[in-house]
């Protein structure tokens, strides 16, 4: 335990040099004694104190409320653009875009495990009542029975001032899947920050030894005259003067990579960063992919390591596959569930062939549709048609070629 050098700050009663004492022990998480983390834990250490979790949780409501996503009959397919079903969906409330809406209700889903979503639509009714995301942190779910079994009763809803109970005919719950007991019991989802209560707690330390480390960097090099007569020492006023003279001559950032020549010999004494300093920069960002690893977001549009083109498109593509179009999908099946199954047989989908990152660029499905030629798969003309370009006359454009023949952008 006295090896310990960080320590989270649970209490407030510890000073900022005190946390960082190698002798002092605080209890670093709540994961060691198998406690489960309260949706309001979720959102204070979570959102509110790690700026990883913030930008992944914000990265994902964001990426998942910004999909092109359509209201469509699913007894013809046939898309719905207008009425009573569309503006129920598209216009949620009066204070809420649908991205919006979205983004909120996304963002409480992913940080806690679980999201509501609650028609106020008792003294209006049904079709024209506005939706609200509530809070999962000042919502009680009410069963029967305390018992795996037992049915949702009801709902309640502390503001804080007033607790007032939500039939569930207007409430939607979606939540992630909950293993244990308890959650079984409940009906309560799992916060991804119940396996990373430790994770969690440690890039929040290292985020606040980071903060100390710069605050007291200071100077980054000491100079001195190497020939100082002994007998003449440098007074204050020297000092001051020479000091002005550096700062203007080699300080800011217009003097970043030039070069300065000195008349008198100085001595420059570089105060590099300890190993201990470089290996807190590094467990950052170690800790910060083990965050990402529990969302299942890439890592990689987050801290930007080997950000080439093709590496960050594959990264957007898995961040689409794994992440924003399954949380859609898995909402979307309690949004269908409980409200528009209530005005017929729709369905929410996603227009992916609009995504970009999805989708191949105008020159990757050119050279697509060249290696298909070239592999004696589709004419050339069908690869014109692929691509978006007129066909040709030329009998020779409607031949499959021979394979290998090496066709080239020109031959298509």
């Amino acid at each position: 335990a006295k090896s310990v050098n960080m320590a989270y700050r649970d209490s407030g009663k510890l000073s900022s040099r005190e946390l960082f004492r190698a002798d002092q022990f605080v209890k670093i998480g709540e994961g060691f004694n198998g406690s489960t983390i309260s949706d309001e834990n979720a959102i204070k250490k979570g959102y509110l104190g790690s700026s990883v979790v913030y930008s992944i949780v914000t990265r994902i409501a964001r990426g998942v409320s910004s999909l092109p996503i359509y209201i469509y009959d699913k007894t013809n397919g046939k898309e719905i653009k207008s009425g009573e079903v569309y503006d129920f969906v598209f216009k949620p409330n009066d204070n809420q875009s649908f991205n919006e809406f979205w983004e909120q209700l996304v963002t409480f889903y992913t940080l806690t495990g679980e999201c509501y979503n609650y028609l106020d639509a008792e003294s209006i009714g049904f079709y024209k009542g506005q939706q609200l995301v509530l809070p999962p942190q000042a919502v009680t779910i009410e069963t029967e029975t305390n018992s795996i079994f037992s049915k949702v009763k009801s709902y309640k809803f502390n503001d804080g001032e007033n607790i007032s109970p939500l039939d569930i005919d207007y409430v939607m719950h979606v939540a992630m899947n909950n293993p244990s007991m308890q959650g079984l019991k409940t009906k309560n989802g799992l916060s991804p920050l119940q396996s990373a209560q430790n994770i969690l707690n440690a890039s929040n330390n290292v985020e606040i030894a980071l903060s100390e480390y710069f605050e007291n960097r200071g100077v980054s090099a000491l100079i001195t005259p190497s020939n100082e007569d002994p007998s003449m020492p440098m007074n204050d006023d020297d000092e001051k003067s020479i000091w002005s003279a550096l700062k203007r001559k080699i300080g800011g950032a217009k003097s970043m990579n030039a070069m300065r020549f000195s008349r008198r010999a100085l001595n420059v004494q570089q105060l590099n960063a300890s190993s201990t300093d470089m290996q807190t920069i590094e467990n950052k960002n170690q800790l910060t992919k083990d965050l990402c690893n529990v969302f299942g977001f890439p890592a990689m549009l987050l801290t930007g390591e080997q950000a080439t083109y093709n590496n960050v498109k594959e990264a957007e593509a898995a961040a689409y596959n794994n992440n924003y179009i399954p949380t859609f999908e898995k909402i979307a099946a309690g949004y269908e569930r409980k409200f528009l199954s209530k005005f017929g047989n729709y369905s929410l989908g996603i227009h992916k062939e609009k995504i970009e990152a999805l989708n191949p660029s105008p020159t990757e499905r050119a050279n697509q549709a060249i290696k298909l030629v070239d592999a004696g798969l589709i004419t050339p003309n069908e690869a014109r048609e692929s691509i978006g370009k007129e066909v040709l006359s030329d009998k020779e454009m409607d031949s499959v070629k021979p394979k290998g023949s090496n066709v080239t952008i020109s031959n298509v």
